[in-house]
């Protein structure tokens, strides 16, 4: 036999078993797409069954391979569903005998969220005899009552919270008999986080102070940085101060309170505690003065009122820094051009241009200052205002969020006149800028004030 004939009977051979092996192929997909019409079919006529309560017609789709957990495509509704849905009882034993090791604890546990009554009485429900003793539905009703009991705990709390608000005494009795918790605290936006007890405190109400107090209130529990006796003092509220004090808070002493009123901007109040003999010198457990406090929450009169009663500039905190140097730099213009005034030293550490990796955005003001007195600096926009000093012959930097931001500077031989730089717009980026006292001169710096 030739090699020619050869090869042609091979190459006859390969076509004939390509075609064979085409047609094969063609006949399967035709098996498979028949099948799966046959059951799309199925499974339609199995959700339309259920729809008309045609049990026949549902046990004969059953028996013949229809899906029962098949979802409508449309609504994505189980053939469970559907059933709890339509309220027909026979209808759902019946997929449920059917559909044992089939429908999974998900469909089990969305059926049962079809049903119409889940409250006290569900129980007596047709269909929720029928759901009861899956496993799945048990563990969605416990996590239904446990959400209940939630959801009446924390709605009794809401009402105690907002009787001590306004200082409702009725009120708030009411919501602790229901058994709200004396002590809670809630994180919503809508209520102070304070405790009950800080809430009528605020309020001045001795009365109900009293009644939380009896109903076992924490005494010194904290919440934003606050407790019931530091609110007390704060609102001037003396009579409730000693009613705290008698069920255990330590009450505060002079120094103590000064702070507190300090911090508050209660200038009248710093103002009487000083007339009764408190120290403006006295020295808290971290060394800071009442006059570092003052600059530290900004409160430029009462520092000055503390100065005029003798606050001492050059005092240190246990970092060993003095009042103006705590301050330096995140401190404010005006009260940094007080302590100035009133003959603070510049002896502090500037906070150095920082070093970034490439790509890492950053929008820094570095203020150099050639000249040999100090110079204050400060950038501010619409919803910033940062300030910083700048000591003689030095450098000093900030920074701020992305934006367009006037620049002032006061200068330490020229307190009072404040001069105005060009805008400028950061993103990003750092900006240097060098002071000059020339008016119109480096930098478009003029006098405005």
């Amino acid at each position: 036999m030739s090699s020619l004939l050869v090869q042609s009977i091979v190459a006859l051979v390969i076509v004939c078993f390509i075609g064979y092996r085409i047609v094969v192929v063609e006949r399967e997909k035709r098996a498979k797409r028949r099948k799966i019409e046959r059951k799309e079919t199925l499974d339609a006529g199995l959700l339309r069954a259920v729809s008309e309560k045609d049990l026949q017609e549902i046990a004969r789709l059953a028996g013949e391979g229809a899906d029962l957990a098949h979802q409508d495509p449309e609504t994505g509704e189980t053939s469970l569903e559907a059933a709890v849905r339509g309220g027909n009882a026979e209808v759902l034993a019946l997929l449920l005998e059917k559909g044992a090791g089939v429908f999974s604890d998900s469909d089990y546990q969305r059926a049962y969220a079809c049903l119409p009554k889940r409250g006290k009485n569900a129980e007596a429900d047709p269909l929720m005899k029928l759901l009861l003793p899956l496993p799945a539905v048990r563990a969605s009703i416990e996590y239904d009552k446990r959400a209940t009991r939630e959801e009446k705990t924390e709605r009794i709390n809401r009402q105690l919270l907002r009787a001590c608000q306004k200082g409702d005494t009725e009120k708030a009795a009411a919501a602790l008999a229901k058994g709200a918790d004396v002590d809670v605290v809630l994180d919503d936006s809508a209520l102070p986080s304070l405790t009950p007890l800080m809430l009528a405190v605020e309020r001045g109400s001795l009365e109900l102070a009293s009644l939380l107090l009896e109903r076992g209130a924490k005494v010194n529990k904290k919440s934003a940085g606050e407790t019931a006796m530091s609110i007390a003092v704060a609102g001037g509220h003396e009579a409730i101060v000693s009613l705290l004090a008698a069920k255990g808070a330590r009450a505060p002493g002079p120094e103590e309170r000064l702070k507190l009123h300090i911090e508050k901007g209660q200038l009248d109040r710093v103002r009487t505690l000083l007339d009764a003999g408190a120290n403006p010198n006295f020295r808290y457990p971290d060394g800071t003065t009442p006059l570092h406090v003052a600059a530290s929450w900004n409160k430029p009169e009462i520092a000055a009122l503390l100065l005029d009663r003798g606050a001492r500039t050059e005092e240190k905190n246990s970092l060993g820094a003095t009042t103006l140097a705590s301050i330096a730099n995140r401190g404010s213009r005006e009260m940094m051009s007080l302590l100035l005034a009133r003959g603070s030293s510049v002896e502090f550490t500037p906070s150095a241009p920082r070093t970034y990796s490439l790509g890492t955005q950053n929008n820094e003001v570095v203020i150099e200052n050639p000249n040999s007195f100090a110079v204050i600096a400060e950038v501010k926009s619409d919803s910033t205002t940062k300030a910083v000093l700048v000591g003689p012959a030095s450098r000093n930097s900030l920074s701020v969020t992305a934006g367009g931001y006037d620049v002032f500077f006061e200068y330490a031989n020229q307190l009072g006149a404040v001069y105005q730089g060009d805008r400028i717009q950061l993103d990003g980026a750092r900006i240097t800028i060098r002071i000059t006292q020339v008016s119109n001169g480096n930098y478009g710096i003029r006098r405005v004030r």
